[in-house]
């Protein structure tokens, strides 16, 4: 039995919804903590330096945290399949999403 002290054991990597899990919290996390601002842009779309100002928050919900996995594979989902066979098959759009 190796042990798990010794410079040649590995650690396990975390499952890959873990990590996503991880990351949506920090995100989310981050929207209460980072101010809300925009840029003032030129007519061609250009920002203007030194135009960054405030604007009124709106940090995400922590449920957010949960609903966002599976939403964005949901929308994923859509956009892979075709819609018009997926409509044809059950009469109506099948992604409402």
């Amino acid at each position: 039995m190796a042990d798990p002290h010794s410079p040649t054991a590995r650690r396990a990597m975390p499952h890959a919804l873990v990590m996503m899990l991880l990351i949506v919290t920090a995100a989310v996390a981050l929207t209460y903590l980072i101010p809300a601002g925009e840029f003032t842009r030129a007519k061609g779309g250009l920002v203007v330096p030194g135009s960054f100002h405030t604007v009124a928050s709106t940090p995400a919900s922590p449920i957010m945290i949960v609903s966002s996995i599976p939403r964005t594979a949901s929308q994923r989902l859509c956009s892979t399949i075709s819609v018009t066979e997926l409509s044809s098959v059950s009469g109506e759009n099948a992604c409402p999403v």
